[in-house]
């Protein structure tokens, strides 16, 4: 009978630890590499940002590389995570102030590119999957 009661308490206290628990970070066991390029005749600056995780002082935390590329410039970056959802990273595309971001795979090289908005100002984007 006291077998029993012990099951049932520690299967009581892991659905407890479940519900309350901060979910697992989704994170890879091997690196997760592409190639970014940038495509404009601009030098445009890089921020690649994972998924916030918390440390080991409780902190709520993330890990974020930040990268130069010149016009042509070419550049492999790589992430192993906390990621977010489908093994995402965040990218954000500056100049002098931040001016495009997306969440996207490391499944596929990424390619910055620019165009010519209607007022003549020029928009950089990038091809986020």
């Amino acid at each position: 009978m006291k077998k029993i009661l012990a099951v049932c308490f520690c299967g009581l206290l892991f659905y407890s630890m479940s519900v309350t628990a901060e979910p697992m970070p989704l994170l890879s066991k091997t690196p997760l590499c592409t190639h970014i390029e940038n495509k404009t005749d601009r030098t445009v600056f890089v921020a690649i940002r994972t998924n916030y995780f918390i440390a080991a002082d409780g902190q709520k935390n993330r890990h974020e590389a930040s990268l130069r590329l010149e016009p042509s410039g070419y550049q492999q970056i790589c992430a192993q995570g906390p990621f977010y959802d489908e093994y995402r990273v965040e990218i954000i595309l500056r100049t002098i102030i931040p001016i495009f971001d997306c969440k996207t795979t490391l499944d596929h090289n990424l390619i910055i590119s620019s165009h010519k908005s209607k007022d003549g100002s020029t928009q950089l984007s990038l091809n986020c999957k």
